[in-house]
């Protein structure tokens, strides 16, 4: 069963039926493609009653070489109170590795050997049957056995079993007699939880032609003037679109990148009536390496500016002006062409 559907029973559902969900069937399932709509008859057990059952495993006694079997012991039993009797589940409906549905007064209660008033029992006798150990594992550690060994080691303990050929161990590691030697199962569990929180719309897969394609396909400026010349006529008209096998491909595949996203088109953006090579730019790495570009552009210049203003600098410093200072010749100087001059440089 779908596990959409299997939600939408279990909302509606009582604590009854939710404790039994395994036992439910679905009975018919009807899906109609023109509107989308499922129909899903499931049977489920609203009320009943409910018994624990438990298999009789018979072991059997040996008695003389041979051994003796309860009569009708493929059967069941439940226990009420302090008292086991058997059970007649013949007229009940078999659940595989679940149980059995029975209709009212069909679970017949009966005593086989079990607490029985009358203390007589009837047995089956196998005389040919291998008298060998039968050891059966029941659950929760514990296992029942017959054989005809007079002891067997239970762990490190011998256990003395001359009087009675059946007894029951639990709690134990090794258990080895005359004819068998057994190791208790190692046993894990794991608990599995099902939360049905998660719900998604299942598109249908398309197959061929849908609207989508057509629109797409019946894009020219040529059929878009056909059709408003047909419809100014008021004109009837059968038209006949014809489309190359590249083109449809190519519709295709837009149609199949109109539904395609990534994780960064929530930051930068997307558009699917943007052009391809519009999409692409908005690519991360194309993103980066333009911004990279950018950068190294506004830094080249950058440093041509403050070249320039540095080469400025640098030529008004060496270009200063030389002052020219001319002083008067005094009485007690020679006439000498370096004294007649005053030269002062104001660095």
């Amino acid at each position: 069963m779908p596990t959409e559907i299997r939600k939408v029973i279990w909302d509606n559902a009582t604590e009854f039926e939710k404790e039994f969900q395994s036992w439910w069937y679905p009975v018919n399932f009807t899906y109609d493609p023109t509107d989308g709509k499922a129909t899903a008859f499931v049977l489920t057990i609203r009320n009943a009653s409910v018994y624990t059952i438990y298999p009789i495993i018979a072991l059997g006694l040996n008695h003389n070489g041979a051994i003796l079997y309860p009569l009708e012991h493929r059967v069941w039993a439940q226990q009420n109170g302090n008292l086991w009797q058997t059970i007649d589940v013949s007229a009940c409906v078999v659940r595989e590795q679940q149980g059995f549905i029975c209709e009212s007064n069909t679970l017949k209660a009966q005593d086989i050997c079990l607490d029985t008033e009358q203390n007589v029992c009837h047995f089956e006798v196998q005389p040919d049957e291998a008298p060998e150990t039968v050891l059966v594992y029941i659950g929760k550690g514990c296992v029942c056995m017959r054989t005809f060994c007079d002891s067997v080691f239970v762990d490190n303990t011998t256990v003395d079993i001359g009087n009675h050929s059946n007894i029951c161990v639990c709690n134990f590691t090794k258990i080895m007699g005359c004819d068998f030697n057994y190791s208790a199962p190692v046993t894990t569990h794991q608990l599995l939880q099902a939360d049905y929180t998660l719900h998604q719309d299942l598109l249908p897969a398309h197959i061929g032609m849908n609207l989508t394609l057509v629109r797409k396909l019946l894009q020219h400026d040529d059929l878009n003037q056909l059709l408003e010349r047909i419809q100014n006529n008021g004109h009837k008209t059968l038209v006949t679109v014809h489309h190359d096998a590249d083109e449809i491909h190519r519709v295709l595949e837009r149609v199949k990148q109109d539904g395609r996203h990534h994780w960064w088109d929530t930051l930068l953006g997307w558009s699917p009536t943007a052009t391809g090579i519009l999409n692409k730019m908005l690519h991360p790495v194309v993103v980066l390496l333009m911004l990279t570009v950018l950068c190294f552009i506004l830094t080249i210049a950058l440093y041509v500016r403050l070249w320039a203003m540095v080469k400025r600098l640098s030529h008004q410093i060496s270009t200063q002006d030389v002052y020219v200072l001319d002083n008067p010749r005094p009485e007690n100087v020679c006439d000498t062409p370096e004294a007649s001059q005053g030269t002062v440089k104001l660095e």
